[in-house]
């Protein structure tokens, strides 16, 4: 089995524009304050940035991530949004489109970070050149494929979009659970993403 590393899966964080008058306490709503990765990291960065601006406080407020997705859109669309909100690349896009987040330029200048030391992918929360959204964490996306299959068949792993799915075609065999490539390509938890993908390209593999 091998793998090809084509790009990566962003969590992204963005301040939601403000309808009104800002508090001088700021909410900050997210399954990521209980990660035992990152949770850390985040503190530390609270905590330096409350530092910084004594004048403002940061709350971090756990939500549970099966109900946080539905939660952070359910406040938006009734008019109760929080300071900073935490969005997967798939849908920071229709926050973007919709308007919802402020311009990070001002914020990312204050800071001195530089923009150009951001991913590749972090153009997913760009817009027209302005950037709404910065990365945190960035899993690996992958395309597997099965290296015994491509023997059997005596052909070469696809180098282009045509060829990989006709290969994709003569390889795949469902009934039994034959399949030449697998992806690992959404979002969320990065380890059961490959667990998920494993079963199907391990029996075959070489």
């Amino acid at each position: 089995m091998n793998v090809v590393i084509r790009k990566a899966v962003l969590t992204l964080i963005a301040a939601f524009v403000s309808t009104g008058s800002r508090d001088a306490a700021m909410q900050w709503p997210s399954f990521l304050w209980s990660d035992p990765g990152l949770a850390p990291a985040l503190k530390e960065l609270k905590t330096t940035l409350m530092q910084e601006n004594p004048q403002d406080h940061i709350n971090n407020v756990l939500i549970p991530v099966s109900t946080f997705w539905g939660k952070q859109f359910a406040d938006l669309r009734n008019g109760s949004l929080s300071d900073i909100g935490t969005f997967y690349d798939p849908d920071v896009r229709a926050y973007i489109e919709r308007g919802s987040l402020e311009r990070l330029a001002d914020y990312l200048s204050a800071a001195n970070i530089d923009r150009g030391s951001f991913l590749p992918t972090t153009s997913l929360g760009q817009k027209y050149g302005h950037i709404y959204a910065a990365p945190v964490v960035a899993n690996a996306r992958a395309l597997f494929y099965n290296t015994k299959l491509f023997r059997q068949a005596r052909t070469q792993p696809p180098k282009e979009t045509a060829t990989f799915l006709e290969a994709e075609k003569g390889l795949r065999k469902p009934e039994l659970r034959q399949f030449g490539f697998a992806t690992a390509s959404k979002p969320s938890n990065a380890s059961l993403m490959f667990i998920e993908v494993s079963s199907a390209i391990h029996i075959k593999a070489a």
